[in-house]
């Protein structure tokens, strides 16, 4: 789910999900917020919110359900059960968590990508002092050796065979990207020391197996079970 789709997520339910994390017939999640809804007229709160839903069953007939916010959803869950609370409480703590999940993705992926004209630029510096001109082929390079540490091919060979459309970076996980800016970092550092091509790549492989490997195939594993 996207950061949009997550931040939207967390503004509000519709009483279908509420129905669907509960069990709880539609129609009667319907009765007990038009319940709370007099209560909230009554000590001069806002009404929750009504929308309408198509069921495959009945064609573009519309249907009635709610959008209540998550303090709303919390005054209703008060007069349920424990079990039912307890569900729908652990529903917006996960959407909480995947938002923080996707915060995180996306600021190491900023970092990432802020790092690339560092890395850049340091090339450039080094063959400039060495008395040599760069070329295009040389930043590729660089960047296609970090990539093939970390997912073992180049970034275009890994679109085409994970099938993927837009930056790379979008589709990685956020280990993938903090790997790829570690190794990244580091390929700027040992650039401005001075350090050869060939050198720099031994120590940034030696680096990733012992950061990076472990970690990343034991998250493999996991995503394909």
């Amino acid at each position: 789910m996207k950061l949009q789709d997550l931040q939207k997520s967390l503004k509000s339910i519709t009483s279908k999900e509420i129905e669907t994390i509960t069990s709880k017939r539609h129609d009667h999640i319907l009765r007990d917020i038009d319940s709370l809804n007099k209560t909230y007229e009554n000590i001069g709160l806002p009404k929750v919110g009504e929308g309408t839903y198509l069921h495959k069953n009945t064609g573009k007939q519309e249907h009635r359900m709610f959008i209540l916010t998550k303090m709303q959803c919390l005054d209703l869950m008060t007069g349920y059960n424990h079990e039912l609370r307890i569900a729908v409480n652990r529903r917006w703590e996960q959407l909480e968590l995947q938002l923080q999940s996707e915060q995180q993705r996306l600021h190491q992926r900023n970092e990432a990508r802020l790092g690339c004209p560092k890395m850049t630029d340091a090339l450039q510096v080094q063959r400039l002092e060495e008395g040599k001109l760069t070329k295009p082929h040389h930043f590729s390079n660089e960047h296609n050796m970090v990539y093939r540490i970390v997912l073992g091919v180049t970034a275009k060979k890994f679109k085409e065979a994970q099938d993927i459309e837009g930056n790379l970076r979008d589709a990685l996980t956020p280990l993938q990207i903090e790997a790829v800016t570690k190794i990244q970092d580091m390929n700027t550092t040992l650039i401005d020391l001075g350090i050869s091509y060939k050198d720099r790549k031994g120590t940034l492989d030696a680096f990733y197996e012992k950061r990076f490997s472990a970690l990343l195939l034991k998250e493999f594993i996991e995503l394909n079970a």
